[in-house]
């Protein structure tokens, strides 16, 4: 019996046609660091030495790896393969290396003995994601302003999780509230350009100037529609000049 889990949840499947298609992503609880894997490679299997003496061991291994491959050489640990690699385009043999138009990357494979441990981990289905509607981002496309100034009668872009305008409810669309008046302006449904769980466009209708606050209200879900819409405020204040 194995004694790796990885937990992982399910997300709904927007490219599948069949409503009842998921997908598995795993459940990343928080990230270790150098110290605490070593602290946990002795309380897992009694290794003799201290945390502090691994630890140094460890990076000094570590930055010594980092200096070989800047020194042209590829790194094989059977846990796992790297090797340096440069992008970006040289405008003929003379052009020399450009930080500003050329990186130095680092390519790492699995390898062997980490591919072993893939194999004989189990797989813990913990449930379906709680991923709730949210706004990101708010893109002006007309002058390319992010989470800021907006111009009224041009188009907007907004990145979000579940933002599909769906359902039959009249109260279902996107909202612009005015913060000094709270009046409420509406964005036509026949104004919504594009309409997908990550991303919305429409046209930004006439508002005077001022504060705005984007208001997104939906019966989406992902997987089932709502009985009644659910209503989302972007964080960010927008500016009408």
């Amino acid at each position: 019996m194995s004694k790796n889990s990885i937990k992982v949840v399910l997300h709904d499947n927007t490219f599948a046609k069949r409503n009842n298609d998921f997908v598995a992503r795993v459940r990343i609880d928080r990230s270790l660091s150098v110290k605490e894997i070593c602290k946990s490679a002795i309380q897992r299997d009694g290794v003799d030495i201290a945390v502090s003496d691994m630890e140094y061991l460890v990076n000094i291994w570590f930055e010594e790896m980092a200096n070989c491959l800047c020194d042209s050489y590829s790194v094989n640990t059977g846990w796992f393969t790297v090797l340096p690699k440069i992008k970006g385009v040289f405008s003929g043999i003379e052009e020399a290396f450009n930080p500003e138009k050329h990186k130095l990357l680092f390519d790492f494979t699995q390898g062997a003995e980490l591919k072993n441990f893939a194999e004989t981990a189990s797989v813990e289905i913990i449930g379906m994601a709680d991923v709730m509607a949210k706004i990101t981002q708010v893109t002006d496309i007309h002058t390319g302003s992010v989470d800021g100034v907006i111009t009224p009668e041009r188009n907007l872009r907004i990145k979000g999780c579940k933002l599909k305008l769906k359902g039959d409810s009249p109260d279902n669309g996107v909202y612009f509230v005015n913060q000094n008046t709270l009046e409420r302006t509406k964005v036509a449904e026949n104004e919504v350009i594009f309409n997908k769980p990550s991303e919305l466009i429409i046209i930004i209708p006439y508002l005077t100037g001022g504060n705005y606050k984007l208001q997104f209200s939906s019966q989406y879900t992902g997987s089932v529609l709502l009985k009644r819409p659910r209503t989302i405020e972007y964080e960010k204040t927008l500016i009408v000049i």
